[in-house]
C-alpha cells in the first residue's frame, strides 16, 4: 500500500465537496425529521383522544404512541440513506484508488458463498451476506476478501423459521494459489483442547472419526504446544498437512487470534488457501451523518481498517511462498 498522506489524499479526493454534501444531507434530514414531526405526533394524539372518547382498552391507548413513536425514529433513520451509499461509492472508493491501488473495491459485494462453502469453516449455515469487497495480487497470487455474515436459522414446531445464531462475522479470504494441494487440511479454533486439556484431544479424535458423524478429517497433532492450545488441525493428508503447516505459519496464525481477539480459521482445499477472522465486528463502518469527514484523522481509521486486512495477506503469501 501507498504511504497514507491524510492531507495530500483529502486534495486528491475533493474532501470539502464531499463535506459539503454531508452538510445538505443533514440539513434535509433535520427540515424532513421536523415536517413528519408535525404529521405522526398530532395525530397520535387525536386518535389517543379519540380512543379515551370511545372508552378503547387501555392496552390500545398505550399501544398507539409507542407505534406513532417507532415509525417517526424509523422514518429518520431513512432519511441519511443517501448520504450511506454515497459515502462508500464517492469518499471510501476514491480513498483506496488513491492509498491502496493494487486492489480494486467494491462497496456492495462479497466473497461468492460457494468459496466460504469450499473452505469448510462452517458445517452448515441457512443465510450468507457480506459487502467491502477487496480483490488485487500479492505476488502473483490472485486474493479476495471481504466482511461477511453467516447465520444459521433453527425451526419452530410448526415449520416457521426463526433466525438463529450468527455462527460467523468477520472478514473471509480466498487466496488462488499457483499449485494444488494434494489433499484437504483445516485449522480450526480447539475449543475442546481449551476446556477439557488432554481429554479434549480424545474427543476431537472421536470427532474426526466416524463414531460422531461430524465429517472432519483426522486429527493431526504438532509438537507447538501453544499452537496445539488455540488450534485443532484436520487433515486427510498428514504428510501434506505436516509440508505445509510450517512454523512461521503457526505464528502468524497465533499473534493473530492474540491482536484480533478473533477465532481464527484457516484451510488448504485444492488450489485455494482460505482464511476467516471471526470477531463479530464490521469494518468500514459507515461514518456518522452528524461527524464532519474533514476532522484530521477521519480517513486514517478508515485506512488503518484496510491496511490491516492487506498486511494479513500479504503475510500469507509471504509465508506460504516460501514453502
Amino acid at each position: 500500500m501507498e504511504k497514507f498522506h491524510e492531507q495530500n489524499i483529502k486534495k486528491e479526493i475533493n474532501i470539502n465537496e464531499f463535506e459539503r454534501f454531508r452538510l445538505e444531507q443533514l440539513a434535509e434530514k433535520k427540515r424532513e425529521s421536523y415536517r413528519a414531526a408535525l404529521i405522526i405526533f398530532p395525530i397520535n394524539i387525536i386518535l389517543s383522544g379519540l380512543m379515551v372518547l370511545l372508552d378503547f382498552d387501555m392496552v390500545a391507548f398505550l399501544v398507539l404512541p409507542a407505534v406513532g413513536v417507532s415509525m417517526f425514529f424509523i422514518y429518520r433513520d431513512m432519511l441519511g440513506k443517501k448520504y450511506f451509499e454515497n459515502f462508500k461509492e464517492s469518499l471510501l472508493k476514491k480513498l483506496f484508488e488513491l492509498s491502496a491501488p493494487e486492489f480494486q473495491y467494491f462497496p456492495n459485494s462479497c466473497v461468492a458463498d460457494t468459496l466460504f462453502i469450499e473452505s469448510g469453516f462452517v458445517k452448515g449455515y441457512s443465510e450468507y451476506s457480506g459487502e467491502d469487497l477487496f480483490q488485487g495480487i500479492i505476488n502473483e497470487i490472485p486474493v479476495e476478501f471481504s466482511e461477511i455474515t453467516v447465520s444459521l436459522k433453527s425451526h419452530t414446531d410448526r415449520r416457521k423459521f426463526r433466525k438463529g445464531k450468527t455462527v460467523f462475522k468477520g472478514v473471509f479470504y480466498a487466496f488462488s494459489w499457483n499449485k494444488t494441494f494434494s489433499g484437504v487440511t483445516q485449522i480450526l479454533p480447539d475449543k475442546m483442547e481449551k476446556l477439557f486439556g488432554g481429554l479434549g484431544t480424545l474427543v476431537q479424535k472421536m470427532n474426526s472419526s466416524a463414531l460422531l458423524g461430524d465429517g472432519r478429517d483426522s486429527l493431526v497433532k504438532f509438537d507447538n504446544k501453544d499452537f496445539e492450545k488455540e488450534y485443532a488441525v484436520y487433515s486427510d493428508n498428514e504428510m501434506e498437512a505436516r509440508s505445509i503447516i510450517s512454523e512461521p505459519l503457526m505464528i502468524f496464525l497465533l499473534d493473530l487470534k492474540k491482536n484480533t481477539n478473533a477465532k481464527v480459521y484457516f484451510s488448504f482445499v485444492g488450489n485455494k488457501v482460505f482464511l476467516g477472522i471471526n470477531n463479530n465486528k464490521d469494518i468500514l463502518k459507515v461514518g456518522n451523518i452528524n461527524e464532519s469527514v474533514v476532522e484530521n484523522g477521519f480517513l486514517q481509521k478508515y485506512f488503518n481498517e484496510i491496511e490491516a486486512c492487506i498486511v494479513n495477506a500479504r503475510k500469507i503469501v509471504n509465508i506460504l511462498k516460501i514453502r
